[in-house]
């Protein structure tokens, strides 16, 4: 006789703490989210269960960490359950309101409905009498009174009927606006209060050893819908001689719990980053390495049986009833008509000779019937489509049939078939298919059924991508870049200055994150070559010991708002240039003139002298630094030169490196003007070549 011995469970004391929100850290994607656990106090001594009930279902277990402050008692487990309550949960206000309205709403169209049906039946009722020869006998006089009694009564009714009828035409209106107003107050609303209460909930359970007390630790775990976008303001003030830089950021998430007064990082790391490392095969001489074996198996034969059933029920439905259920809508138009309609009412075909048709595969049974060139064609076999030939493995090998493509409409058209691409014997997956969260079934309608395929840019997908796809759109309509994709090969973090608010409602919230003021100064800048425009610009130092990334920066100059630019990423103490549009207040006008010359030993050259005035006048009441730029032709040919002829003031070589777009012959000068005055910069250039040859497209360059 065996005797089992059963091991009761080790019970411990527990305790149900209370948690909020302290701080959190929004990565590049995903957030890590901190919660300070208050433990209620008389903890018991030895091991107890400390549980923290009420976080969002969004959180990832596998990323939970507990942090115990200094001298507190040792960490022994960490585990985590969903609670599921007793009680049913109740919505939240907002959607509990939408959905009365809602509720209302459809009881008035109903009663209206009716009501509408009961109207037009009254209104075509017509009186027949059963004893027709008695009322015969009661004389005209009767007869017209009880026709008028009758319709007395008739009338009567059709009055309440259509004074009910427009009653509920009102209040389907109001209900109609109430309706939006509702939604637009549950779109607002975060996912917290819409949830309501009594909804399943995620509880970490932690157990601590040892003695002493324990007054409260840290909880922090990660969520995988939320974002940020950078974004930055500048301020100008005292004439452009002050500046405030402020980074600024769109931040949205939808965990599922509300950050309310929670001090937000903003980080451009991300928490999803594949390091493994390539596998390399070695190198040897003179022998042959066979292929590293992958954990691939093809997919049965036969798969196409499966869908035997679905397919014949699918064919015995008539046209209209195997739309629907193929997703289609008639709803607003009825019913189509039958085939025998179709053909009663189709034209007779063109005699026109119709073009060549592309024909297509099909299998055997792939039509039930073909009508005349007039009529639809309208059994289909979803069997005949044929896989593409990156998904899965391919169908077991059927007969096979060309058939020629049926024109629909009149007058000989040809139906655009398509053509199907051939399925090869067998199909090695990279490792994209061993990512298999990104792996799709095909369903009964996709032309993929029953065969895995890798979903359409799986490999950047994350998961918070598709709760956060509104604000995505929000920040790519606001032309927004996201933290990773200027962040390069270091990864930078941002404190907020304050606590801030971001509700889980899956929107864009700007936030404010530090500010710093910077030296700052006016400067111009003129290519009156491309343009009669004299543009300013403020330049300033980085004033943040974090480089700012791309993005785009609104500018204020004195409280009022100025232009909105783009800011390319500054490191750290780098010089910042934005511009600040047009100054109408410097005019430019640039002149040239050309001439030639007889040069070279016996006049065996010709020189094309070309000569520029750039004038300046500024209506400004303070100096003004204007940087001109200017260009000169070049040539790669020995038989051509072109010689500088420096004016005043002087110029120097530019190359407009600092742009990444090198140019070839630029030259800069640096010019001040004084409040009112007018300046002119004077150079030349001369082009000196064989006096039997010309320059392509003319001698003269200006």
């Amino acid at each position: 006789m065996t005797t089992e011995l059963a091991i009761p469970a080790i019970r411990y004391p527990a305790v149900f703490c209370t948690s909020h929100i302290v701080g959190v850290v929004v990565h590049a994607r995903g957030a890590v989210v901190t919660r300070r656990v208050e433990v209620v106090a008389g903890v018991a001594t030895g091991d107890v269960e400390c549980i923290v009930p009420q976080i969002t279902p969004g959180a990832d277990p596998g990323s939970a960490r507990v942090i115990l402050p200094s001298g507190a008692r040792r960490l022994v487990s960490l585990r985590s359950s969903l609670h599921v309550p007793e009680q049913t949960g109740a919505r939240g206000a907002s959607v509990e309101r939408v959905r009365l309205l809602a509720a209302a709403l459809k009881r008035c169209e109903d009663e209206h409905g009716e009501a509408r049906a009961r109207e037009e039946a009254l209104a075509s009722w017509q009186a027949e009498p059963k004893g027709k020869k008695a009322l015969e006998l009661l004389g005209p006089a009767a007869r017209a009174r009880a026709a008028l009694d009758i319709t007395a009564v008739v009338q009567a009714r059709l009055n309440q009927l259509v004074a009910r009828r427009f009653e509920l035409e009102e209040r389907m209106r109001e209900l109609r606006q109430q309706i939006e107003a509702a939604q637009l107050d549950d779109q607002q609303s975060s996912d917290e209060q819409r949830m309501g209460e009594g909804h399943p909930s995620l509880q970490f359970i932690v157990r601590f050893g040892g003695e002493g007390e324990l007054e409260h630790f840290e909880l922090s775990y990660v969520v995988e819908a939320a974002q940020w976008w950078p974004l930055y303001s500048l301020h100008l003030s005292e004439g452009g001689a002050r500046a405030e830089v402020a980074i600024e950021a769109l931040v949205a998430q939808c965990s599922g719990e509300d950050w309310s007064e929670v001090a937000i990082a903003l980080s451009t790391a991300t928490l999803a980053y594949d390091a493994r490392l390539p596998k390399l095969a070695s190198m040897r001489l003179g022998r042959a390495q066979g292929v590293r074996s992958k954990g691939y198996r093809e997919a049965p034969a036969g798969l196409d049986k499966l869908f035997v059933n679905y397919d014949s029920a699918l064919e015995a439905l008539d046209p209209y009833h195997r739309s629907r259920t193929l997703g289609a809508d008639y709803s607003s138009q009825g019913p189509p008509p039958t085939s025998a309609q179709m053909k009663r009412s189709a034209p007779r075909p063109s005699a026109a000779p119709m073009p060549e048709l592309a024909s297509f595969e099909l299998e055997d049974g792939a039509f039930d019937e073909m009508e005349s060139a007039g009529s639809a064609m309208e059994h289909v076999s979803r069997s005949a489509m044929a896989p593409s030939a990156s998904f899965g493995a391919p169908p077991s090998p059927a007969k096979r049939r060309s058939m020629a493509a049926a024109a629909p409409g009149s007058g000989g058209g040809a139906w655009q078939s398509r053509s199907e691409p051939e399925v090869p014997g067998a199909i090695e997956p990279a490792d994209a298919w061993l990512d298999f969260d990104s792996l799709v079934l095909g369903g009964v309608q996709s032309a993929n059924r029953g065969r895995l395929r890798v979903r359409a840019g799986a490999a950047a997908a994350v998961a918070g991508d598709i709760w956060l796809s509104e604000a995505q759109a929000q920040a790519s309509r606001q032309r927004l870049d996201e933290a990773l994709a200027s962040s390069g090969s270091f990864d930078y973090r941002y404190e907020t200055d304050a606590r801030v608010d971001v509700p889980s409602d899956a929107r864009a919230h700007r936030i404010q994150v530090t500010r710093a003021e910077a030296k700052s100064a006016l400067f111009w800048r003129a290519v009156p070559r491309q343009d009669a425009a004299v543009y300013r610009e403020a330049r300033l130092t980085n004033p943040f010991s974090s480089p700012l990334l791309t993005s785009q920066m609104s500018v204020y100059v004195d409280g009022r708002f100025l232009a909105e630019t783009r800011l390319e990423k500054v490191d750290a103490g780098a010089q910042i240039r934005v511009g600040l549009g047009v100054d109408e207040r410097i005019r430019v006008v640039r002149n040239a003139r050309m001439k030639e010359e007889s040069s070279g030993l016996l006049g065996g050259k010709r020189a094309l002298v070309h000569e520029v005035d750039m004038e300046f006048r500024s209506s400004l009441g303070f100096l003004a630094e204007v940087e001109v730029i200017d260009r000169i032709p070049v040539t790669d040919d020995a038989n051509v030169q072109v010689e500088m002829i420096e004016g005043q003031p002087a110029s120097a070589p530019y190359d407009q490196k600092e742009y990444d777009a090198p140019v070839r012959g630029g030259r800069r000068w640096k010019l001040v003007l004084k409040p009112g005055a007018t300046s002119t910069i004077r150079y030349g250039y001369r082009i000196v070549l064989r006096a039997k040859d010309e320059l392509w497209g003319g001698n003269r360059r200006e």
